[in-house]
């Protein structure tokens, strides 16, 4: 797994670049404009979102990455089943989603049983000390 300047992951082996970043040409990227603190849509000629990237790097960062410079894990899922039997996935503070998409935060490519992406959502709410877990946007899911 590589990561982006713009933070993306994408497995290097399928990619030369970013897929995300759609070659770096910035086209679908969101980020805070500095002069009036409103999100804008970065697109060639932008002058909002050409101030925003001087001033911010327009990457989201975790309230606890922002605090202790780094996301800390607040749980594990272990595969008990199936082709990752054993494997262990760190979750984070906040929404982990599920499936077999190299850029789903918990990334299961060999079992074709789970959806590509969003196959399930893990969600910690720090606030309330709380995990819950939520049906994605896969077919045939129940």
């Amino acid at each position: 797994m590589n990561q982006c300047d713009n933070g993306h992951f994408y497995d290097e082996a399928r990619f030369e670049s970013c897929p995300y970043c759609k070659e770096n040409t910035g086209i679908g990227k969101t980020m805070a404009a500095a002069d009036i603190g409103k999100t804008v849509a970065a697109f060639p000629g932008n002058p909002a979102a050409a101030a925003a990237t001087a001033f911010d790097s327009g990457k989201t960062v975790a309230v606890m990455k922002k605090k202790i410079g780094i996301d800390p894990a607040v749980g594990f899922l272990i595969c008990i089943e199936g082709p990752h039997r054993g494997t262990d996935f760190r979750l984070i503070s906040g929404r982990n989603f599920i499936g077999r998409a190299a850029a789903m935060d918990v990334s299961l490519p060999d079992d074709d049983t789970v959806s590509r992406e969003s196959h399930a959502l893990v969600t910690y709410d720090a606030k309330h000390n709380a995990f819950s877990l939520s049906p994605g946007q896969g077919r045939g899911i129940t």
